[in-house]
């Protein structure tokens, strides 16, 4: 099975190529559930050409690709759910002028 990489020709395509172009080939295959939907797509189109009379026979459907079992999510703490997230600066700077523009409404109000 060749690599995407070297089937699609992405490192060939880059300015400076960093494997399979320079002889290193990374080997990133499809996942396993890219490859069940391919052989689902396929299996589905071969059934409705079957119901067209265009196909004899639906060899897909002879074919048995297992279905991946789902990764495991991770599970958070309270701790790390309770854990500040980084804001990007200009978001950070964007609340800062928001709190300071409802301060000076709240005091026009006579709210404080």
């Amino acid at each position: 099975m060749r690599c995407q990489c070297c089937f699609q020709g992405k490192d060939a395509a880059r300015p400076t190529p960093q494997c399979c172009a320079i002889g290193r080939c990374c080997h990133e295959v499809a996942s396993e559930w890219t490859v069940h939907q391919a052989w689902r797509v396929l299996r589905s189109a071969l059934t409705q050409a079957m119901r067209e009379e265009v196909a004899l026979r639906n060899v897909a459907a002879l074919v048995r690709v297992p279905v991946p079992r789902a990764k495991k999510s991770t599970v958070w703490s309270v701790d790390a759910s309770d854990a500040p997230l980084p804001l990007p600066t200009i978001a950070a700077q964007a609340l800062e002028r928001h709190r300071v523009d409802e301060s000076r409404r709240r005091l026009a109000a006579g709210d404080m």
